[in-house]
Formats: C-alpha cells, structure tokens, sequence
C-alpha cells in the first residue's frame, strides 16, 4: 500500500505502464523529452502520465492552425490512443488547446 504523499512512484509505474501498453498496440514512442522531433512520446506530470504527439514536420507545425487533414490526422492518432488507454482501463483526459491526452492514476484505496 503506498503512503498518501508517495505520489511520484505512482506516477513512474504509470508512465512505464502506458509506455508499455501503447508499445505492445504498435505505436512507437520515444523517451524523454524530444519535444521538437516528429514523435510520440509519455512523460510524467503532475496530474499522472502525459501522452503527447508531434507530427512530422516538428512543434513548428502545431504553432499555426492544423489544416484540415491535419486535424484529422491528429484526432484518428489521439482517439486510437485513447481508446488502447481506455480498453486497459484507464481514465484518459484531453488537454484543452494542445489536445495532449492526461491518464490519471487508479483512485487511492485506503
């Protein structure tokens, strides 16, 4: 059982969780934080793991307005993201503006 304040190993075993669950449905990630190279990539934040994307063609095309196939390309990579997440059980957010999707971590039992 893990101490309420003991967040952050909860939010390591999530990340490497989601990592492996997106790897075994066929996604390739990269580690760390290559921000800028087109790739997806979990990383952990406050809230528990962040799955983002960058289309090829790097951030500098997510600084103006997605064209049309853009946005769809971007909704059919987030929505098959989100629905290997959920089929594994997860409860997964999307970020308002960079559409970044937020898996939160199981409910603490007491």
């Amino acid at each position: 059982m893990r101490r309420m304040g003991d967040m952050s190993g909860t939010h390591k075993e999530l990340v490497c969780r989601v990592r492996r669950e997106l790897l075994r449905a066929g996604f390739s990630l990269v580690d760390g934080d290559e921000s800028g190279a087109p790739s997806m990539r979990v990383v952990q934040v406050p809230a528990g793991a962040m799955v983002c994307w960058t289309p090829l063609g790097g951030s500098a095309e997510l600084t103006g307005p997605l064209d049309r196939s853009g946005q769809n390309t971007q909704a059919a990579v987030f929505t098959a993201v989100r629905a290997v997440l959920a089929s594994q059980g997860h409860n997964v957010m999307v970020t308002n503006g960079t559409f970044d999707l937020i898996v939160l971590p199981p409910p603490q039992s007491s």
